[in-house]
């Protein structure tokens, strides 16, 4: 199945991402990547189930204490839900920065591996994710967005709210059950359910 890209008239070019075939294909990714981070921007509170999406974003990083980027405004957000793992830093700068080898990543213990975007105004997601797939090759990206983000290295395919609210709680509740230490351990637990 061909999947296209929800705005019109953009050309990803050759490489285009993997769409997840299911949700807990992102829930191995996660336990298998050594430094993992998550980029959350502020399209995140935005619709009809905005409230519920970030608390269930809430609930992934409590499960894996995996560190948080919030952008725009989001870091009230979650300050308003005393979320401790988050760091502020403009979009723009993060993906700067992600593309610079030397560059010791928030906590000065190197760069990441995997970088997971949800909430990032589509248009805008499109050119950071194509800036990093051309000049941070090495760098897995994932697009936990509701809309198929071809410059990621995985994205969903486009999904009605509801079904991708689903896909979201899956993950969490797949995390949750296993719960551990991914972003400071750096290592998954290494089975399969």
């Amino acid at each position: 199945m061909l999947f296209e890209s929800w705005q019109l008239a953009e050309i990803a070019g050759p490489k285009k991402a993997l769409v997840f075939a299911k949700p807990e294909v992102v829930v191995t990714m996660i336990q298998r990547a050594k430094r993992p981070i998550l980029v959350v921007g502020h399209n995140i509170i935005n619709g009809e189930v905005g409230e519920e999406a970030i608390n269930i974003i809430i609930n992934i990083t409590n499960a894996t204490n995996i560190p948080m980027v919030a952008t725009a405004h989001m870091l009230s957000e979650f300050i308003k839900r005393e979320v401790r793992s988050t760091a502020w830093m403009s979009l723009v700068d993060f993906a700067n920065r992600l593309q610079d080898p030397n560059w010791k990543g928030l906590d000065g213990e190197g760069n990441y591996d995997l970088v997971l975007f949800v909430g990032v105004p589509y248009p805008m997601g499109w050119l950071i994710l194509s800036s990093l797939k051309h000049f941070a090759a090495d760098l897995t990206t994932a697009s936990l967005d509701r809309f198929y983000q071809p410059n990621a290295t995985c994205s969903f395919s486009n999904l009605p709210a509801k079904k991708w609210i689903g896909n979201l709680k899956l993950i969490a509740n797949a995390l949750q059950g296993g719960k551990q230490d991914i972003g400071k351990s750096g290592e998954g637990s290494g089975t399969s359910s």
